[in-house]
């Protein structure tokens, strides 16, 4: 060992840290590290601030089935690192979306059947041999050829009220006779005054009218010579084939209108949808949306689901645009029916919600000095993933805090 030598300055050696008190000091860290770890845990963790708090206080928050959930296991390597150097804390950069200001609506989607609508059964009334049908799909309007029976037409006439009897000099006054002789002045045979009474007028312009279908000498219609339908029909189905002997009331033909509808199960708790009026959003089968609205909606039924029933509202939807859905003759379709909505609604992300209690909700809002602020929020409408807020400091552009993916 060298001895120093006059004048020179001695570095006495740095003396060693005890084992005993080294060991100490790591338990004292661990004790701490656990201390915060279980501060941080009930949201009391000293000097972690608002934003350490908000973290462990954030609640899942379930809406439509999901569920936001906050994980805390970092706690001791956080506070280990933060115990022994400030400058060696790497800080994870916060999640944050902005309060946006718009139209929010809770939507509701509903399976439905897209269809020609109108569907009715075209009945006999001439006894005979069915000569001749109209071609399934085909358009019949005002005056057109439903069949024939024994080579007779039977013509469709547009009107409400059935046809209950024959049409003849003679007969007594009725609104029956007011709806033929509208139909044969609209057709350019009639023209005298439209009354309820059966004139001369009316059977020369029943015999000009049969005439330009082939039948001589027509004065008057027997019961079942026309049909009436309130407007042009679709040919949806044949009941017999040309040649069938039919008699007073045999099915010959099934019609439809000429516009497809939706028709749509609406669930007893979702009756308040099926209101007559009620916009909806139908998507076809190709990914196509197109606009409707509710037309009808029926009387409660019970229909039968799997090995259960349930109640249900029959509703029918109209299509604002029939030419998207032209190329489906019956499809399964989805209809989106929207209920309660608000136009200027300030809504963030559900995810941003922090749940203070059982009821009450806040938002936390940077504070730029890698900590949070809560602001108290009142909830309104949930829809599409998003939330309405209101409450003092919340404002369109707003940027908040949204809890980790």
């Amino acid at each position: 060992m060298r001895r120093a030598q006059l004048g020179e300055p001695v570095h006495p050696p740095k003396p060693e840290k005890p084992e005993k008190a080294e060991k100490l000091e790591k338990a004292e860290k661990l004790e701490k590290a656990e201390k915060l770890e279980n501060a941080v845990t009930r949201g009391t963790a000293p000097g972690a601030g608002a934003s350490e708090k908000s973290r462990s206080t954030r609640k899942g928050v379930i809406v439509a089935g999901a569920v936001a959930v906050l994980v805390i296991g970092t706690a001791i390597t956080w506070a280990t690192t933060r115990e022994e150097s400030r400058d060696d804390v790497v800080r994870r950069p916060l999640a944050t979306a902005t309060v946006t200001k718009g139209g929010l609506a809770v939507e509701t989607v509903m399976p439905g059947t897209l269809e020609f609508g109108g569907l009715k059964t075209v009945s006999a009334s001439l006894p005979g041999v069915v000569t001749r049908l109209a071609k399934i799909g085909a358009k019949v309007g005002r005056g057109g050829r439903l069949y024939s029976v024994n080579d007779r037409p039977v013509s469709l006439l547009y009107g409400t009220l059935p046809a209950w009897r024959a049409f003849k000099a003679g007969m007594t006054p009725g609104r029956d006779v007011e709806q033929l002789e509208s139909n044969l002045r609209r057709l350019g045979y009639f023209g005298g005054t439209v009354d309820r009474t059966f004139t001369y007028l009316t059977s020369v312009a029943v015999r000009k009218w049969q005439a330009s279908l082939g039948q001589k000498d027509a004065t008057s219609l027997d019961l079942g010579a026309v049909a009436f339908a309130p407007g042009p029909v679709r040919v949806a189905g044949h009941k017999v084939a040309v040649g069938a002997r039919v008699g007073a009331g045999t099915a010959v033909l099934a019609t439809s209108a000429l516009a497809k509808t939706v028709k749509v199960d609406v669930k007893v708790s979702d009756q308040g949808l099926a209101r007559k009026g009620q916009p909806v959003t139908i998507t076809l089968p190709d990914g196509k949306t197109v606009k409707g609205k509710v037309t009808a909606a029926g009387a409660p039924v019970e229909r039968t689901r799997g090995t259960g029933k349930t109640i249900v509202i029959p509703t029918t939807v109209t299509i604002s645009d029939q030419k998207p859905a032209g190329r489906f003759e019956r499809a399964s379709v989805t209809v989106t029916f929207r209920g309660a909505q608000s136009r200027d609604a300030l809504s963030v992300p559900v995810e941003a919600l922090v749940a203070m209690s059982e009821d009450t909700f806040a938002v936390e809002v940077p504070d730029g000095r890698g900590g949070v602020r809560r602001l108290p929020v009142t909830t309104g409408l949930f829809a599409a993933g998003r939330v309405q807020i209101s409450g003092a400091g919340v404002a369109e552009g707003l940027e908040v805090v949204v809890a980790d993916s």
